[in-house]
């Protein structure tokens, strides 16, 4: 079912490169609606409470976060870096887990300090916007705190 967000008049359109270095609005996929990666509606504020449910365990198991955040191996055995869906990696002795996204001009960064309390989620609708780096500006910020 479609979430009921998608047309309320508050909701940001999604923009994608255009044409003469210009932005268009995207006109959505006939993958719309489809469970899966795409398709669904957030807020910072919805991503803050799925952030507390990790954290807190209740919404998956110790267990099924300790292996979702444990990298992969290649067949001689060198590790991928990532986990289920997470990217791992660290910064300043602080290990985190990201995981970015875009899908009909919408464009998405989630990331978690695993061993700090510092998440960082960034939603956009601007093509040009690296999302990423726009993240790493509060990491930068947070490093010196945990010094």
């Amino acid at each position: 079912m479609p979430d009921r967000r998608a047309h309320d008049p508050r909701c940001a359109t999604g923009y994608e490169a255009g044409g003469f270095g210009g932005f268009a609005a995207n006109a959505g996929s006939p993958f719309d609606n489809v469970v899966g990666s795409g398709s669904f509606y957030t807020t910072t504020s919805d991503l803050c409470v799925y952030d507390q449910a990790l954290k807190s365990r209740n919404l998956v198991s110790a267990a099924s976060m300790r292996e979702a955040l444990t990298s992969g191996r290649t067949n001689d055995g060198k590790p991928t870096d990532y986990g289920f869906g997470w990217y791992l990696g660290e910064y300043e002795g602080m290990r985190f887990a990201e995981h970015d996204g875009s899908w009909n001009g919408y464009y998405s960064y989630a990331g978690r300090y695993l061993d700090n309390p510092l998440s960082i989620f960034v939603l956009s609708n601007h093509p040009a916007i690296n999302l990423i780096d726009l993240a790493s500006l509060a990491t930068v910020a947070f490093a010196p705190l945990q010094a």
